[in-house]
């Protein structure tokens, strides 16, 4: 099938979504309100949005994921803990934006998931400093090093 809506159109759509999905954003967590949501459901739109600014050559949303949803969603949960998305999220803005404060953002991410990942030495050891059980050293022959655990008292 053929495309036959004006680019102009589609990206008046896309941005008018984004808009609409908003209006569901708490700009106090920089989560969704009102939804029983995931903490990274909000992420995906900020990927999202950045995206479409990426796309368009714009930074319509720039200023606000910047200085408003980032920020607050670091702050609902410290370092962004236990949700790589934002850290996704994140690098979809660096790119769109070039803005170093994006990519630091998703440092702060990565190093949030860091903590959890199994080192050589920890494997070697079986012990983890944020865990209470011992570590395997294997899991069906491969090594457990790089494996990263959840925050989740259960995992």
């Amino acid at each position: 099938p053929n495309i036959t809506t004006l680019m102009e159109e589609r990206i008046s759509i896309a941005s008018a979504a984004l808009e609409k999905a908003l209006d569901f954003v708490n700009v106090t967590t920089g989560q969704f309100s009102g939804f029983d949501t995931a903490y990274e459901t909000a992420a995906s739109l900020y990927a999202q949005m950045a995206d479409l600014d990426g796309l368009t050559n714009q930074t319509k949303f720039k200023d606000v994921l910047k200085d408003t949803y980032f920020p607050q969603a670091e702050i609902t949960r410290t370092d962004f803990l236990d949700e790589f998305t934002y850290g996704y999220a994140a690098v979809h803005a660096y790119f769109a934006y070039n803005d170093s404060d994006f990519l630091n953002f998703a440092e702060v991410s990565w190093n949030s998931g860091n903590r959890y990942t199994l080192s050589a030495s920890e494997i070697e050891s079986g012990v983890m400093s944020l865990k209470s059980f011992p570590i395997l050293q294997s899991c069906s022959g491969n090594t457990m090093a790089g494996g990263t655990f959840s925050v989740s008292p259960l995992s």
